[in-house]
């Protein structure tokens, strides 16, 4: 397998829309429109015009405050400072849009492009192509006996006990992993980097992963051993070479927010898929127009927040689950209406909370159903086929051009019986029989990570009562090095309680302590912590 530079996409402009907007009637201070914030100065000059546009997960900003200095964001609480136009809860900075003044009337525009595959690249030879989902985000392409798999997770929870699958795959679904040509990991979350199913992989296997900065991806890969892990740059096109005729492109996109996320272009003659993963406003929305097969996710749900955020009184984080859910939905369509495909499949949404212990998330983290969203593509896009994995798991892309599909025969790999997840929780409490402060203060100590940030870490048990036997970790990012202490948890709890911070942030987060241990000692990211509802959390502010 061997997987070379081809090129980089190039732009087809497709919509640029100008806006113009009168200042006659507007005071100095800060504004906004439908979509945009704008700042007018005494000298009733513009200093400034920003999105309204969240960087997090693209929610509306609104000005909560009558003074316009703040804006926020409906969906997980971002707020934007006016005066600096930073975030206030993360150090994440807003980048403003290009504008003219004339006289009283303020002029900006908004563009929007499509990418292309430059002109040499592109093939009209007629090809066949099969598309099986497998299980959430798992999909295996064979183009040209050439077979390419996604983000497996196939046995076992992923996020330390917080999700099981809700389509299991089946019996021959491992087999058809282990004898991939080449797979693709999007991103370190588990359920798409999952540590259990790429266990049972050859450690030669060839990987292609996003070239993020921080390695999110490549590190954790090459410390499990495997040895033909490919970063691609982001927009870059690779053709993959295996006697394919016609030619197989890959791109791997990045995620529009800030975060480490991807998607994945694929092209053989005629045929092209987008799989936008888990990403927000994949490439800010810039991307290949009327492929033959979409697929994105589609749940919603799949985040602590607002659920496992005890600053929060519980009617209003049911109020954020319902309007996440929504947010979820339209970004669906958003990007059926960008992309315009001929097909769509929604995916990488197949989850639930199986623990006894997170009954209470599984009864209050309502998600979008794949029939749901499908209805709702339906109305708004008669024309395009969809596909629900719950009816149907094997697409078939002939080189005439027709779409058919099938179910394929065979029974579960395995099923998420009530012993099996008493079986995994009852091993992460063994392990954390080991469980000790100190590793994790130490942990903490060499960390990178740098803000203006005091973190209260607080090991529990499965009900989140502080478990006396142990301390918990006090870690103060706000330095040249950060300084991390061990404390009694009682005492840490009183002292978040009674600081009333001025110019910095606390955060609180009770863990339970066997799935802290299991974290810390297995390197995993913190946001195991969050994303599988396995922490409560209070800050300040």
């Amino acid at each position: 397998m061997k997987v070379t530079h081809a090129g980089i996409f190039q732009l087809n402009r497709q919509r640029r829309t100008e806006h113009s907007l009168p200042l006659a009637g507007y005071t100095p201070g800060v504004h906004s429109t439908d979509d945009i914030f704008f700042k007018l100065a005494e000298s009733r000059r513009v200093d400034w015009v920003v999105a309204r546009t969240c960087d997090h997960a693209h929610g509306k900003l609104s000005l909560c405050d009558h003074g316009g200095r703040a804006a926020r964001c409906p969906l997980h609480g971002w707020e934007l400072d006016t005066a600096t136009l930073t975030y206030r809860n993360v150090g994440v900075t807003k980048q403003t849009m290009p504008f003219h003044q004339e006289q009283d009337r303020l002029f900006y525009c908004v563009e929007r492009s499509a990418l292309q595959l430059p002109e040499p690249l592109r093939s009209e030879t007629p090809v066949e192509v099969s598309v099986r989902f497998l299980a959430h985000a798992c999909l295996v392409i064979e183009i040209a006996g050439m077979r390419i798999v996604t983000d497996p997770w196939l046995i076992g929870p992923c996020f330390s006990s917080g999700w099981w699958h809700t389509v299991p795959p089946k019996s021959d679904a491992m087999d058809l992993v282990r004898d991939a040509d080449l797979i693709y990991i999007s991103h370190n979350h588990s359920d798409h980097m999952h540590a259990e199913t790429l266990s049972h992989l050859r450690r030669d296997i060839p990987i292609i992963v996003p070239d993020f900065p921080s390695n999110s991806v490549l590190r954790p890969l090459r410390r499990m051993g495997f040895t033909r892990v490919m970063p691609l740059k982001f927009n870059h096109i690779y053709a993959v070479h295996d006697m394919a005729v016609p030619p197989i492109h890959l791109s791997i996109l990045q995620s529009g927010d800030f975060r480490d996320d991807s998607g994945l272009y694929v092209s053989a003659g005629r045929f092209s898929m987008l799989s936008t993963v888990d990403s927000n406003q994949l490439n800010n929305l810039m991307l290949p127009q009327g492929v033959d097969l979409l697929t994105t996710s589609f749940a919603s749900g799949a985040s602590g927040f607002p659920l496992c955020f005890d600053v929060l009184p519980q009617e209003e984080r049911f109020q954020i689950v319902t309007r996440n859910r929504r947010a979820r939905a339209l970004q669906v369509l958003q990007y059926v209406e960008t992309v315009a495909p001929r097909v769509y499949m929604p995916y990488a949404g197949y989850f639930t909370e199986a623990a006894p212990r997170d009954i209470f998330i599984r009864e209050h983290n309502i998600k979008n159903t794949s029939e749901s969203i499908i209805k709702m593509v339906l109305a708004a896009a008669p024309n395009v086929k969809t596909i629900d994995p719950f009816q149907t798991d094997s697409i078939r892309f002939a080189p005439d051009g027709q779409v058919t599909t099938d179910v394929v025969p065979g029974t579960p790999l395995y099923h998420a019986t009530a012993n099996d997840v008493h079986s995994y929780i009852a091993t992460y409490k063994t392990h954390a029989t080991a469980f000790d402060s100190r590793v994790i203060r130490d942990y903490f100590a060499t960390a990178t990570f740098r803000d203006n940030l005091i973190v209260y870490l607080v090991p529990t048990d499965d009900d989140f009562t502080p478990v006396a036997e142990h301390e918990g970790v006090r870690i103060d990012f706000r330095g040249a090095s950060i300084l991390a202490e061990t404390h009694p948890s009682g005492a840490l709890l009183e002292e978040f309680a009674a600081a009333e911070p001025d110019g910095y942030r606390l955060k609180l987060i009770k863990a339970r302590m066997d799935v802290l241990w299991h974290v810390i000692a297995n390197r995993l990211p913190l946001e195991e912590l969050s994303i599988g509802f396995q922490c409560r959390i209070d800050r300040k502010p």
